[in-house]
């Protein structure tokens, strides 16, 4: 695991070291620097991981034309390896980056489709004046990238990026109203105009000044696998979760899991027990008797108890002020995903026994377990009921109190009516937003003025019904929200995590199974319960959904209430500039009388507000490896391609079955 920077068309030795310094975090073990002239330059941090003694990066073949530097593990290296061994290439290392370098000399721009792994590399070719980035298929791993001028800059995170020096940090006005919608901004979007996510299963080649960028990897249509009886489908998730469970448990230094009581850590710890002769390190969360709705600890405990794990508990008391000031500053542009609160917690805790730890990150998307899913199958006959009757519907449920508990039945049901009231479309987009397009019109005030430039929505155009959204999530939500809280959240610890359900066989296998199969009647995760029930504790297959959450309802009303007024004050929000202070006062008033749930809205407003305030301190002086920004009150450039969102219905929490 590493951090990776550089650029092509320029020279400038410091920039690159300061660059480089930036992503210490994420290797904090080594760093290495290659240059070529003004052609390019690339540098690393390392955190090792495999081939401790000989796998330092920049890593070159055997005349030096190609260089690689490389964040992440690839998991099929071996058979790769062997596969070019017997093609004449010869290996001076262990290490899985050497591979990239052969693979390169194999297949030049089309080795990116043959990895199996979580992955972001640049390969530079000497001899074709080429750069090539990559992003692995589920974008596990970051990487983003400008253009200014006939010159390119990559790093794994925005940080590292000399924003204000030689990239203007102009901001996005479609990516802040994206965020405020999703709580995130979805790729290849970043909050700077001129900065770009590479995209899952992409790659960027950079020649001659100009960029050509690629898609390599698609999965198969919904609906196009053979036909299996349930055995056979139970047979081949069986096989596959555990080689891919068995592949990612290749290291060199200690590895562990992050274990909750849901059934995708408890599925993984299973595989890990199985494949493994000492006792796993599992680590979980837990929290004080205020918020027992959200803790995990007793069906953890359960877990361990079983399969003889080395158990470690970390109880979530921490000033969440502090917690959330950080966490602004640590996503490098907006983030409101507050699962990213807990999982910085567990992983820093888990970074003082163990370098590499597995999660269950993906089982939710892969198998059908999210809420939304069951909603989605039940949604066309939902939809087949007389509009008046679904009218009234939503009359009545809008009364129903909202919960500051970790299921708020009562919000999910209001989030699904509400949604019912148009398309399947229309309801899907209302369950993946936070503000509507209405509500964002309150929210924001002058400076915010070009966010909202016409309708657009980030779902593709052919999202029809419930099978059509398994591509999308896996592409989306999950890429931009999860794995990018998961990203951040570990390596500010120094911590790899390894998510063993995003397979590229599973996913395809996945790809062809009807989400009929994945949630029957009222129950998530069909297939996968089903697999499991001889094998995991009766309680975990009965459990109800719990989401990796924080009681973020309760502390935005009693411990963190002084603190989200004064953030989202008149004064403050008038010297920003950016939201209207009298809705955010109606949204704090509707959220402490605890008629509705609105931690998540004003958590979007708060890590926002935050995140200006950052971005000010350390506006001026050029290149600066933390935020790295403009002097000056905050202005939003009006972008001629933008993008908006229309969640016409949209309401409420993302995900609505995690509120």
């Amino acid at each position: 695991m590493c951090g990776i920077c550089g650029f092509a068309n320029y020279r400038n030795d410091g920039l690159l070291k300061g660059m480089a310094a930036s992503l210490a975090h994420r290797g904090p073990d080594a760093d290495g620097f290659f240059t070529d002239g003004d052609r390019v330059s690339l540098g690393m941090r390392r955190l090792k991981v495999i081939d401790l003694a000989t796998g330092a990066q920049p890593m070159a073949n055997e005349d030096g034309s190609v260089r690689v530097v490389f964040n992440g593990e690839i998991y099929n290296f071996k058979e790769l390896r062997a596969e070019l061994e017997l093609k004449g290439h010869h290996f001076r290392s262990q290490s899985d980056t050497e591979v990239l370098v052969h693979l390169y000399e194999e297949y030049g721009e089309g080795m990116a489709a043959r990895l199996r792994g979580m992955f972001a590399f640049a390969v530079w070719d000497s001899k074709t004046a080429a750069l090539l980035l990559a992003r692995d298929q589920f974008g596990v791993k970051p990487l983003f990238y400008a253009l200014s001028g006939d010159k390119l800059f990559f790093a794994s995170e925005l940080k590292a990026l000399p924003l204000g020096a030689q990239i203007q940090d102009e901001l996005d006005p479609a990516a802040i109203d994206a965020y405020f919608t999703h709580l995130y901004i979805p790729a290849p979007r970043t909050i700077y105009k001129r900065v770009n996510k590479l995209e899952p299963a992409q790659t960027l080649v950079f020649r001659g000044g100009m960029a050509k960028i690629t898609s390599y990897w698609r999965l198969p249509g919904p609906g196009l696998a053979a036909p299996r009886s349930e055995g056979e489908w139970l047979d081949a998730i069986d096989d596959l979760l555990g080689r891919s469970v068995a592949e990612q448990l290749v290291s060199d230094v200690p590895l562990g899991l992050l274990l909750s009581g849901g059934m995708d850590s408890s599925s993984a710890l299973y595989y890990m027990s199985r494949a493994l002769t000492a006792p796993v390190k599992t680590f979980t969360v837990g929290y004080g008797s205020r918020d027992a709705s959200f803790n995990e600890t007793e069906a953890a405990r359960r877990l361990s108890a079983h399969f003889k794990t080395d158990h470690h508990e970390v109880f979530l008391d921490p000033d969440p002020r502090m917690i959330i000031e950080k966490m602004a500053l640590h996503f490098d542009e907006p983030f409101a995903d507050a699962s990213a609160i807990p999982t910085y917690l567990v992983t820093a805790e888990a970074r003082k026994k163990v370098t590499v730890a597995l999660t269950g990150i993906g089982g939710d998307e892969m198998f059908g377990g999210y809420p939304r899913h069951l909603g989605a199958r039940l949604l066309p006959a939902y939809l087949g009921l007389p509009s008046f009757f679904r009218n009234w519907l939503w009359a009545a449920a809008r009364r129903l109190p909202e919960s500051s508990g970790s299921r708020n039945t009562p919000g999910r049901i209001k989030r699904f009516i509400r949604g019912g009231r148009g398309s399947f479309r229309t309801a899907y987009t209302a369950w993946l937003s936070y503000f509507t397009r209405g509500e964002r019109e309150q929210l924001y005030a002058a400076g915010l003025s070009g966010a909202l430039a016409g309708p657009g929505n980030i779902l593709p155009g052919r999202l029809a019904g419930p099978d059509d959204i398994f591509a999308f999530e896996l592409r989306n939500y999950l890429s931009d929200d999860l794995l990018c809280l998961a990203d951040r959240a570990s390596m500010a610890n120094s911590l790899e995590l390894r998510v063993p359900f995003l397979d590229v066989r599973l996913a395809e296998l996945m790809a062809g199974a009807p989400l009929a199969l994945k949630t029957r009647s009222f129950n998530l995760k069909y297939l996968l319960k089903k697999l499991m029930a001889p094998r995991l504790p009766e309680p975990v297959l009965r459990g109800l959904k719990q989401g990796f959450q924080v009681p973020l309802a309760r502390w935005y009303r009693e411990d963190m209430r002084d603190f989200v007024r004064e953030v989202l004050s008149p004064a403050a929000l008038k010297k920003s500039g950016c939201l209207n202070a009298d809705y955010a006062g109606e949204l704090l008033d509707e959220h402490e009388s605890g008629r509705r749930n609105l931690a998540d809205q004003l958590h979007a407003a708060v890590t926002f507000e935050l995140w200006l305030a950052a971005r000010a301190k350390t506006a001026g002086g050029g290149f600066d490896p933390g935020i790295g920004a403009r002097a000056g009150a905050l202005t939003v450039a009006v972008a001629t391609d933008i993008i908006p969102y229309d969640d016409e219905g949209g309401s409420g929490r993302a995900a609505w079955e995690t509120a």
